[in-house]
């Protein structure tokens, strides 16, 4: 009798502006990402700003890209519980202080002091928004910093805990959309911009000091390092949706512009102020001949206002002097041409998943393609799959040479019309993961257990038949 343990399996959604992507993925030895599927699908504005929007239309996108990923799985595996990625723009961070004062002379901090601290975080309350996440605290002993307090004598033990909250009706149409409308169990809502900085970041970064910025479709997330541990995040409600809505001022309508902006953006200025491009339209009007420093210049214009508003931000925390590894930057509005030429006085990194995490079957071009949803799964513990048993009649009645359907790509672009929001933050939807990349095998295990019913059926319906006092011809 076989009694190997079954691989966990992992499935992750994230809620993109943009886009809705799900992945399911194993976990090689040393917790290294496997994934086997990826799908992708515009979200068709049912998320505004990272948040559901139209709880029946991300539902209905959800369920399709579940059924895109179910078909990777193994037979009779099937989908029951996820982890959800999400950034939306009244996410935020607040320092949540706690404290114990101890005996004059002093005690030994023990576990039991550590978990006093946590239970007073968790019990903070913010009105009309939810946690979904307490970070690792900063302690301090008798007022100086500790890393590692326990075992430490002091009269007095704080900490300083970053919360992450956001609005509960945000959180409520999640459950809705999942548990609800879907049937799924969420085993957690992880914050996205965490999970692809603890995916991204280099250990040296996050201890000397980094600031993780993503620029997505709807919003744009700071999240700031020190010492390893997180000391601020901020949503800002800018992207690059702003970008295609700046375009529509040169007589586009938005679906024009979102593709002008992603087949000839750039944020250079030093070209000849004369050059014309053709402006093809997507909806069957006339083509229009645009001026392209024209473009470039509110597309600059626009992104240097994005990056002003985050410096303003990191400053405003306080932690200026404190990132002295710099700007990690990621997200797709990152992809138009010069964006990394931009000038500034502190280092910066374009961001992708650190490879030494990620099978060496993943393309190179997916580690920044996928970064969150590889980030998500990075962050997942509990499986996700779970074995659908049929009853002994249903295999009886399964014929014996049902043939084998297809896998399709995960990864086909939607047919019909995409809103604007759909069509920006991974615009080439091309030149994701490959089925070849993550095709899953079948096991000899599998196959044998196929053919033992596939060999035998006949025989036992023949004995249940005769035990039943039937004609198997009746």
């Amino acid at each position: 009798m076989n009694t190997k343990k079954k691989e966990k399996t992992y499935v992750a959604i994230n809620l993109g502006s943009s886009y809705i992507t799900g992945i399911v993925a194993h976990k090689l030895s040393g917790g290294r990402i496997s994934p086997i599927a990826i799908s992708r699908k515009p979200s068709n504005r049912s998320i505004l700003h990272g948040a559901i929007h139209n709880v029946d239309e991300a539902a209905r996108i959800i369920g399709q890209i579940l059924d895109d990923l179910g078909q990777k799985l193994p037979e009779r595996e099937i989908i029951k519980s996820i982890y959800v990625g999400l950034e939306c723009r009244s996410m935020q961070s607040r320092v949540y202080h706690t404290s114990l004062s101890l005996s004059e002379e002093g005690e030994i901090i023990t576990l039991d002091h550590l978990q006093t601290l946590a239970d007073q975080a968790r019990d903070a309350q913010y009105p009309g928004m939810e946690i979904l996440r307490i970070s690792d605290p900063r302690y301090y002993v008798d007022g100086k910093q500790e890393g590692s307090p326990q075992g430490v004598r002091c009269s007095r033990l704080e900490a300083n805990f970053q919360i992450i909250i956001a609005r509960r009706s945000i959180v409520a149409n999640i459950h809705e959309t999942l548990e609800n409308k879907l049937g799924l169990k969420i085993h957690e809502i992880l914050i996205a911009p965490q999970a692809e900085a603890v995916i991204t970041l280099r250990p040296e970064e996050t201890m000397l000091g980094c600031a993780y910025i993503n620029i997505g479709g709807g919003c744009t997330s700071i999240s700031i390092y020190e010492n390893r541990l997180l000391s601020a995040l901020h949503i800002l409600p800018l992207g690059g949706i702003n970008v295609t809505k700046d375009l529509t001022h040169l007589h586009l309508i938005e679906a024009d512009a979102e593709r002008l902006k992603v087949e000839y953006g750039s944020m250079n200025l030093s070209i000849a102020k004369d050059e014309v491009i053709k402006a093809i339209s997507t909806s069957g009007s006339p083509d229009k001949h645009l001026n392209r420093y024209e473009l470039n210049r509110y597309i600059s214009a626009r992104m240097t206002e994005i990056m002003s508003n985050v410096m303003h931000i990191i400053q405003l925390s306080g932690y200026e002097e404190q990132i002295k590894s710099g700007l990690v930057i990621s997200g797709g509005a990152t992809n138009i041409d010069h964006f990394f030429d931009i000038d500034d006085k502190l280092p910066i990194r374009q961001g992708r998943a650190r490879r030494e995490l990620i099978s060496e079957a993943v393309a190179e071009a997916d580690l920044k393609l996928y970064q969150t949803e590889l980030g998500l799964i990075y962050q997942a513990k509990e499986d996700c799959v779970d074995q659908e048993y049929n009853s002994l009649e249903n295999l009886f009645d399964e014929s014996e040479d049902k043939p084998t359907q297809p896998i399709a790509s995960v990864q086909e672009k939607d047919e019909g019309t995409n809103s604007v929001e759909s069509t920006y933050t991974f615009a080439a939807t091309d030149e994701g993961v490959q089925d070849d990349d993550f095709e899953p095998a079948v096991t000899q295990e599998r196959a044998s257990v196929k053919g033992f019913f596939s060999r035998w059926g006949d025989k036992l319906r023949s004995t249940l038949n005769q035990l039943n006092g039937t004609d198997e011809d009746e």
